[in-house]
């Protein structure tokens, strides 16, 4: 398994530990189906691209651009979108320089800015999209 993998795993472990998600199935790196009997609310984790590698001492320091969206019911509103981000935000990110992923070497974790899918009065469902970089070594 290369880092890449096991640092995206390993963040997939840590949203499950968001107690908003009741059951493994409501955190995905597959599209999630949407419909009247989707469980909400869903976190989905998805590779967007890699860039900014660099030849380093034994191997490479690579960059991947991940997002994570997170679909909740618009009943929610506002506070439940917040509290809900600030659930998400206080797993995966950082306090200092980066998170420790077990048998990675992750150098940093990134945070973009976050999208509010504005509130539409016909929306069922509210979007919110993170943009999340990583910095890590990979070997050769």
């Amino acid at each position: 398994m290369t880092q890449a993998t096991e640092i995206v795993n390993a963040m997939l472990a840590k949203l499950r530990g968001v107690a908003a998600f009741e059951t493994p199935e409501q955190v995905c790196d597959a599209d999630p189906q949407l419909d009247e009997y989707t469980i909400l609310p869903i976190a989905h984790l998805r590779e967007i691209r890699e860039s900014n590698i660099e030849r380093r001492a034994g191997g490479w320091k690579r960059s991947r651009v991940l997002q994570l969206d997170l679909y909740q019911p618009a009943e929610d509103g506002r506070a439940g979108r917040d509290a809900l981000l600030d659930a998400v935000l206080e797993q995966v990110s950082p306090i200092g320089n980066g998170i420790p992923f077990p048998g990675t070497k992750l150098i940093k974790l990134t945070i973009g800015e976050i999208t509010l899918e504005p509130e539409e009065i016909a929306a069922s469902v509210l979007l919110t999209q993170i943009p999340i970089t990583i910095e890590y070594l990979a070997s050769n």
